[in-house]
């Protein structure tokens, strides 16, 4: 795995990640690895991060034989993306591994280990929008969360169109404005979503 695309992963799902929360599980990044049947399938590695009011999920797929859910605290998130930054054009590699009862992150000059939060992150599909919007519905939205949100589609989306499609989910409950994320990394594959859920008004 390319580290450019490791960090600008973090950085993606990183910015929706909670800051001294309460439900201590949110203050990080999920990252679920998962393995297939079929080996001619690459393996995929989900990084996730919400607090409650936005979501941010994108997915790389790389070689690993890791499996399950590892909740990255934020400290070493931030300091993951200082450790192992490096421009786009760079071709520097790096590799997770099993350590103890954590993760290795390994790239040719640094090895860091991390441990992970001990819990359970919740389950993000059950705010994923499963259909389109039968009818048009006014919400309102934290502009803070939505400008965030902007900048992070910014770190992997398309820079020749240089904007971002908005969805709104009616059938949602409660409805979401969801930010579908092209992008053009080789090896990062699935989607890249973010998700601001509403305020009252």
């Amino acid at each position: 795995m390319r580290q450019f695309e490791f960090v600008t992963a973090l950085k993606f799902a990183g910015h929706a990640m909670a800051k001294d929360d309460s439900r201590y599980m949110l203050n990080g990044v999920c990252m679920k690895f998962n393995r297939y049947h079929d080996t001619d399938v690459l393996p995929t590695c989900e990084f996730i991060g919400t607090d409650g009011h936005r979501m941010a999920r994108i997915t790389l797929q790389f070689e690993h034989d890791l499996y399950g859910e590892y909740i990255i605290p934020r400290i070493e998130v931030l300091e993951m993306i200082k450790l192992f930054r490096c421009g786009k054009a760079s071709n520097d590699k790096m590799e997770i591994t099993e350590s103890g009862d954590g993760l290795s992150f390994l790239s040719a000059t640094i090895t860091h280990p991390v441990t992970p939060i001990d819990g359970k992150f919740p389950n993000i599909d059950r705010v994923m929008p499963k259909g389109r919007s039968k009818k048009a519905m006014e919400c309102g939205i934290n502009t803070r969360y939505m400008f965030e949100a902007y900048k992070a589609a910014m770190l992997v989306v398309n820079v020749i169109f240089g904007g971002v499609k908005v969805q709104t989910w009616s059938d949602a409950k409660p409805t979401q404005i969801t930010i579908p994320v092209d992008y053009d990394f080789d090896n990062i594959t699935g989607e890249a979503v973010i998700i601001v859920m509403p305020m009252r008004l």
